[in-house]
């Protein structure tokens, strides 16, 4: 199967459609994700989560996008730079959606995060100093169940889809 790419023209609300269908949490937890990780992507340039600069929920939700969306990278930075390992940052992170109130994100944590790792493939392009994520949605063949999560070919990329830039407002 070969791979295609198609510009969505809505990517803010094609991408909280997609949450709202994870079937993690409810509702308003999915929206409230969604526009925790929106808006930590606009920033783009400061996504790296620090316990010396950030706290409350900008720490909590960079946690959860870093571990989200760059795992691979998060781990790197602890084996070669010495930052707190990913599982450090996963429980900061819980622990203070708990303090928070959010205890539904703290409970979901790692679903959310596998979710992301799994569903999206996110690219950082750097132009003029200014980096800007492209996020790729990965759609796989699955085979319908009760669960609609079950895939018939576990990793097997179908087709991409661009989501583009996330950073542009939508028209509505």
């Amino acid at each position: 199967m070969g791979s295609k790419e198609v510009i969505i023209n809505y990517p803010q609300e094609r991408f909280i459609s997609l949450m709202c269908e994870s079937q993690i949490g409810d509702f308003e937890e999915s929206g409230w994700v969604a526009h925790a990780v929106l808006k930590k992507l606009k920033n783009s340039s400061d996504l790296i989560p620090s316990v010396a600069f950030h706290s409350g929920f900008d720490l909590a939700s960079k946690c959860l996008v870093c571990l989200g969306f760059f795992p691979e990278y998060m781990k790197h930075l602890t084996d070669k730079h010495g930052y707190p390992s990913p599982e450090f940052y996963a429980s900061v992170g819980k622990n203070i959606f708990i303090q928070e109130g959010r205890k539904d994100i703290s409970t979901h944590f790692e679903n959310w995060t596998g979710f992301f790792h799994e569903r999206f493939k996110v690219e950082l392009k750097k132009q003029e100093g200014i980096i800007t994520p492209i996020v790729y949605e990965r759609v796989r063949e699955h085979t319908v169940y009760s669960d609609h999560r079950q895939w018939k070919h576990p990793g097997q990329l179908q087709s991409r889809y661009k989501l583009g830039d996330l950073c542009k407002n939508s028209p509505n």
